[in-house]
């Protein structure tokens, strides 16, 4: 919360603009509060927000708030990716902290109510309440009960494992091709297809047209039968290895042979240092000490304002060649200040745009495409169609100041200036 306040510049007093200074404030003598108000057109804005595309780049938005559509697909593949068997989402950390609050001995069932804002304590019982006893063997024996171990074992931690399958290999995925469901479909399609082809005639050419209604529909009925057939695959692939992989790792150890080690997350490809800073901030232990615990947050809140300034380029399948393009470019180093080193002329496949955008990390600034059809296609995708017509624009080169007269004299432009050609 404290870091996206600061990255907003959410607070009303000019000068705090860090959380060092933050945690440096002190209540007058006297006084028993020290209010810190916000700015008042920030008070009533959205804290988490959705993107929207610009000319430059992705931005985010002022006004329009971030749909549960879009974050929670996204917490059940963070979830997926760390290896959990149950899916994530945004109730599930409300589960967890209804629970810490009922686990708490400083804190009533009527507290607990207000801030979940439960009616009544039944909501919470048939909501919230763990299914997993405490450790009632423990209780009857009249033991100390272990209460780390029975959390431990109640928890969504527990099914934790980087192997559980996530995606279809490409054996069962020529399985869902080979279904006679999804054959059938996709022989339709490919028909339609080929009426496009003998007719000369590009798809989005035909738009409006009755074959244009056919081959949408029939373009979807194959998607999403395909979906269908694909998770329940997955499900299936991800059932069998629940139930045969803890045999496979028993007989492992009983005939002898080492605890075979988690194998290690494949390395994201679009990670920044910025990114890495944040996880290592995050997830340190806290400790006994008043001063040193300040300063894990102070640099957990740097962190994630630093991440918060930093855009990650949307991933999107490649070809070879764009891979082998990708690793070339990880091999060199980048100058400290990139900026203020680039030529004004570009290599042919570059994208002045996002060699110009500082929100990128220095390897997606200097990326270049495998082709120049590839540089054409993500200069008019990603920048030129959100550009309002008849406006002047500014080269976005970082090096260059000129203003131009629209998106044919920006490409003219870039094109003999900087030789980029889009």
């Amino acid at each position: 919360m404290l870091a996206l306040l600061f990255a907003d510049q959410a607070f009303a007093a000019p000068s705090l603009i860090s959380p060092e200074q933050l945690f440096r404030l002190r209540i007058a003598p006297g006084q028993k509060q020290l209010l810190v108000p916000l700015k008042e057109e920030m008070a009533e804005r959205l804290l988490f927000r959705r993107c929207k595309n610009t000319v430059q780049s992705i931005q985010i938005s002022e006004e329009q708030a971030l749909p549960d559509t879009t974050l929670r697909p996204q917490m059940t593949n963070l979830g997926s990716i760390t290896g959990m068997e149950l899916p994530t989402g945004p109730y599930t950390f409300r589960r967890g902290n209804g629970q810490a609050l009922d686990n708490s001995s400083e804190i009533t069932d009527a507290q607990r109510n207000i801030i979940l804002q439960h009616h009544s304590s039944s909501v919470f019982q048939k909501n919230y309440a763990s299914r997993y006893m405490p450790d009632t063997q423990a209780a009857y024996r009249g033991l100390k009960p272990q209460t780390a171990l029975m959390r431990a074992a109640s928890g969504m931690s527990r099914t934790i494992d980087p192997r559980r399958p996530r995606k279809l290999n490409l054996a069962q995925q020529a399985e869902v091709d080979r279904h006679p469901e999804v054959s059938l479909l996709r022989r339709r399609l490919k028909s339609l297809l080929r009426t496009f082809q003998d007719q000369k005639r590009s798809i989005a050419s035909t738009k409006g047209t009755l074959l244009y209604d056919h081959y949408r529909q029939a373009y979807q009925a194959h998607r999403n039968l395909r979906r269908r057939h694909e998770k329940a695959l997955l499900t299936e692939v991800k059932e069998r290895y629940k139930k045969e992989q803890p045999v496979i790792d028993i007989q492992r150890q009983l005939k002898g042979f080492p605890v075979a080690e988690q194998e290690a997350f494949q390395a994201a490809e679009y990670v920044f240092a910025e990114r890495v800073h944040a996880i290592d901030a995050l997830f340190t232990f806290a400790t006994s000490s008043t001063e040193e615990e300040c300063q894990r947050r102070v640099t957990a809140i740097n962190a994630l304002i630093t991440l918060c300034k930093k855009q990650e380029r949307q991933g999107f399948r490649r070809r070879r060649s764009d891979i082998k393009v990708k690793e070339e470019q990880a091999s060199v180093s980048p100058p400290p200040s990139l900026s203020e080193t680039l030529p004004v002329e570009c290599k042919a496949t570059q994208c002045i745009f996002c060699l110009g955008n500082e929100g990128l990390s220095a390897a997606d600034r200097l990326k270049t495409f495998a082709a120049r059809g590839d540089l054409k296609k993500h200069f008019h995708r990603k920048h030129l169609r959100h550009y309002p017509e008849g406006q002047s624009i500014a080269c976005p080169h970082p090096r260059c100041d000129v203003m131009l007269n629209g998106a044919m004299h920006l490409q003219n432009h870039a094109e003999v200036v900087h030789k980029t050609r889009t």
